[in-house]
C-alpha cells in the first residue's frame, strides 16, 4: 500500500538526486491518490525546490500546504526563507517573517541571518540593522553570521561608524 512514508522516501530520494520537477510531480500524485501530504512531505519538497533555487515553487508548496492543513514548523519557514534569501526577494523574506509570528512558528539564528542576509544583498541595509536589532531584542540567539552580516550590510554602503 502506497502511503505517506513511502511518499516521503520518494521525494527523499528525488532530493538527494537534485530532481526537484519530479519532487512536485510526486506531491501532486500524492494529493491525486488521496494520501496525507504532511510537514515532513512538505519540508523535504521545499528542501529540494530551495536546492534548486525554485524560490516561486516553494512559496507554492507554502501556500498549499494550508489547503491541506498542514502546519509549518521552523523548519519549513527557514527553507523557504533561505530560498527568497538567495534570489535577493527581501520583500517575501519579510512577509515570511510575518508569517513565522502569526503562526507562532519560532524563529530561530537561521531564520534571523537569511532575513538580514536578503536585505543586505538587497541594498536595504537599514532593514538589515533593524532586523538585526529585532533579533537580539526578541531573546533569538544570534552568531557571528549574525554580526557579520549586520556589518557587512553597513560597509556595503559605507556606513560602518
Amino acid at each position: 500500500e502506497t502511503n505517506t512514508i513511502t511518499f516521503n522516501s520518494a521525494i527523499s530520494s528525488c532530493e538527494q538526486a537534485g530532481r526537484w520537477e519530479k519532487a512536485l510531480e510526486l506531491c501532486g500524485l500524492m494529493v491525486g491518490s488521496k494520501v496525507k501530504f504532511d510537514t515532513i512531505t512538505a519540508n523535504t519538497t521545499l528542501s529540494v525546490c530551495n536546492d534548486a533555487g525554485e524560490w516561486r515553487r516553494v512559496l507554492q508548496i507554502l501556500s498549499g500546504m494550508a489547503l491541506h492543513h498542514v502546519n509549518p514548523n521552523t523548519i519549513t519557514l527557514n527553507a523557504a526563507i533561505s530560498a527568497c534569501q538567495k534570489d535577493c526577494n527581501w520583500g517575501n523574506v519579510l512577509w515570511l517573517l510575518r508569517s513565522v509570528e502569526q503562526r507562532n512558528v519560532e524563529a530561530n539564528v537561521a531564520t534571523s541571518n537569511a532575513a538580514i542576509t536578503a536585505c543586505k544583498n538587497s541594498s536595504v541595509w537599514e532593514r538589515a540593522l533593524g532586523y538585526v536589532g529585532t533579533t537580539v531584542q526578541s531573546g533569538v540567539q544570534t552568531n557571528t553570521v549574525t554580526c557579520n552580516v549586520g556589518m557587512s550590510a553597513c560597509d556595503t554602503v559605507g556606513v560602518w561608524e
